[in-house]
């Protein structure tokens, strides 16, 4: 019985696929929503959304419109804009 051994160098391709969100407003980029910081414990997320559509029991769709604002902006930009309309934000805090 004879042995034959045959070595392949197997080269590994990896393809990644990187999606970056920019704020509408001053074109700051991230590629995460939930942290526009990027530091490992932060949480820096903003939602500017509305949502609109029909729900049936056997079918639906709905249509979504979004603003990607970073979280400056929103202090800096969209509070004051609605405060000058009247709006007052609704705060809370969370602690754990």
């Amino acid at each position: 019985m004879s042995k034959q051994t045959e070595i392949r160098k197997v080269e590994k391709v990896a393809e990644y696929k990187t999606e970056t969100f920019q704020c509408d407003i001053c074109q700051k980029a991230t590629p995460d929503l939930d942290n526009w910081d990027g530091g490992n414990y932060s949480i820096d997320s903003t939602k500017i959304k509305m949502t609109s559509g029909n729900s049936y029991p056997d079918s639906g769709w709905k249509e979504t419109t979004e603003f990607h604002i970073c979280p400056n902006c929103f202090k800096e930009e969209l509070i004051p804009f609605f405060e000058s309309h009247g709006a007052k934000a609704t705060e809370s805090e969370i602690d754990w």
